[in-house]
């Protein structure tokens, strides 16, 4: 079977989208390490934190959930695709409201990665993975 262009880029995107979130979390987790020592409040600090910790771990919940399925493991109802969508989306879009927290380029890496997040599921819907 021959794939189209569509699919191939599809493809291309989600890939993108899977290995670009860590890296950006990884820059995001860093520059906020820099900026503890600039003026910032503590809270922003929490809250530049919490976000960074969010991403990842919707990040992490998105790779068990494509193991499981491709490697045809049992998972429970919490693991479901149907219930975890919404609330993954919804858990990168309270990551990127946390992330305007954090100052400098810490805020952009934050924000793409949690925006990367939400991507991931779009894109799985128009590929038809959902």
């Amino acid at each position: 079977m021959q794939t189209t262009t569509v699919e191939t880029s599809i493809k291309a995107s989600f890939a993108i989208c899977v290995v670009g979130c860590p890296c950006l979390m990884v820059a995001a987790y860093r520059g906020w390490a820099k900026g503890r020592s600039q003026n910032l409040l503590q809270r922003r600090t929490l809250l530049g934190l919490a976000s960074v910790s969010l991403t990842l771990f919707n990040w992490f919940a998105f790779i068990v959930i494509i193991m499981a399925g491709r490697t045809s493991m049992r998972v429970g109802v919490a693991l479901s695709l149907d219930i975890w969508a919404p609330i993954s989306v919804l858990i990168a879009l309270a990551s990127t409201a946390l992330a305007f927290a954090l100052a400098g380029m810490a805020r952009i890496y934050a924000v793409s990665a949690a925006l990367l997040m939400a991507a991931i599921w779009v894109i799985g819907f128009l590929g038809g993975r959902n």
